[in-house]
C-alpha cells in the first residue's frame, strides 16, 4: 500500500511539474537542476506563482522530513540497542546526515571547484555532491539490489519467502525465484560494469 501510495504520489508530480516546465521553456534535466534553478523560474513567470512556489516547496519539505525520519531509524534502533537514548540516537543521525549535506550545499558555490578524488583520471572536475550522487547511482544501488536479490533468493528459505510475499508455491513463483537466483544478478552485474567503466 504504501509503496502504491509513493508511486502514485511520484507520478502525480511528475505529471504537474513538467507540463509547467516545457510550457515556460525550461530545460527539464532532472536532479537539482530541475527542482531549485527551473522550477522557481517556472513559478516566477506564471500568475500567482509566488503562492505556488511557496507550496510546491512547502510540501516538498514535507516530503524530506517523513523521508529523513524513515532514514535515521535504523541508526537510531542500531544506537538504542548499544546503549544510546533514542533522543541522542537521533540527534547523532540527524547531524552527520546535516554534515554530508553541507558536502552537497557547499558543491554549488564555495566548494564549487574542489574535486577531492581529482588524482583519478576519471573523476577529475567531480565535486563533492557529484560524488556522491555518481557513488550512490552507480556503485550503493546496484550493490544493494546484488545483495538483495542474492538474500532473499539463496539465504532464505522458500517457506520464508513464500510467507512474507504471501504467495502459493506455483509456477509463477518457481519462476520469480529462478529470475531473482540467476537472471537478475547477471543483469544487474552488467549494468553495474557498465556504469563503472
Amino acid at each position: 500500500m504504501v509503496v502504491a501510495a509513493d508511486t502514485a504520489v511520484a507520478l502525480l508530480a511528475g505529471l504537474a511539474v513538467f507540463p509547467i516546465v516545457f510550457a515556460h521553456g525550461l530545460d527539464p534535466e532532472g536532479g537539482p537542476g530541475l527542482v531549485f534553478v527551473s522550477l522557481p523560474l517556472a513559478f516566477s513567470a506564471m500568475p500567482g506563482g509566488d503562492i505556488l512556489g511557496a507550496l510546491f516547496f512547502f510540501f516538498l519539505l514535507i516530503a524530506a522530513l517523513t523521508s529523513a525520519i524513515a532514514l535515521y531509524e535504523p541508526t537510531t534502533a542500531w544506537l538504542s540497542e548499544r546503549g544510546v537514548s533514542r533522543i541522542k540516537g537521533t540527534l547523532i543521525a540527524a547531524g552527520g546526515s546535516w554534515l554530508l549535506g553541507l558536502l552537497s550545499v557547499f558543491s554549488f558555490n564555495i566548494w564549487q571547484d574542489v574535486d577531492p578524488l581529482g588524482f583519478i583520471p576519471s573523476l577529475q572536475g567531480v565535486n563533492f555532491f557529484g560524488l556522491i550522487t555518481n557513488g550512490i547511482d552507480k556503485l550503493v544501488l546496484p550493490l544493494g539490489a546484488l545483495v538483495i536479490s542474492g538474500f532473499v533468493g539463496r539465504v532464505l528459505t522458500r517457506k520464508a519467502v513464500l510467507e512474507e510475499l504471501n504467495m502459493r508455491d506455483g509456477p509463477l513463483f518457481r519462476i520469480w525465484l529462478f529470475s531473482l537466483r540467476w537472471i537478475t544478478p547477471g543483469v544487474v552485474a552488467i549494468l553495474f560494469l557498465v556504469n563503472i567503466f
